[in-house]
């Protein structure tokens, strides 16, 4: 008798472990294969949802014609600006 209660555990135990592995709780989403990064040797794996579509990507808008907006006028000032002081060209590189 005790043969035959260890043989329907063991019977029942095999029947709800592979109706387990036949469950998929991923239903609506497709497992998709990344590429290899440089160097690496791994395999990643990544779950989208099935009904998703590659978003089209958005044109940037040329920017209108912008006018070219009047400066504020510049006003002499009182104190010169200071000359640039010209430094001959090297004639080697040190």
């Amino acid at each position: 008798m005790y043969h035959r209660s260890i043989a329907v555990l063991a019977s029942a135990t095999l029947a709800l472990v592979a109706g387990g592995c036949a469950h998929n709780p991923n239903k609506g989403y497709d497992e998709v294969l990344m590429p290899l990064q440089t160097g690496s040797t791994l395999h990643r794996r990544v779950l989208v949802p099935a009904d998703h579509e590659k978003k089209p990507t958005k044109k940037k808008k040329p920017a209108p014609a912008a006018s070219p907006k009047p400066g504020p006028e510049a006003e002499p000032s009182a104190t010169p600006a200071p000359e640039e002081e010209s430094t001959p060209p090297p004639d080697r590189f040190r």
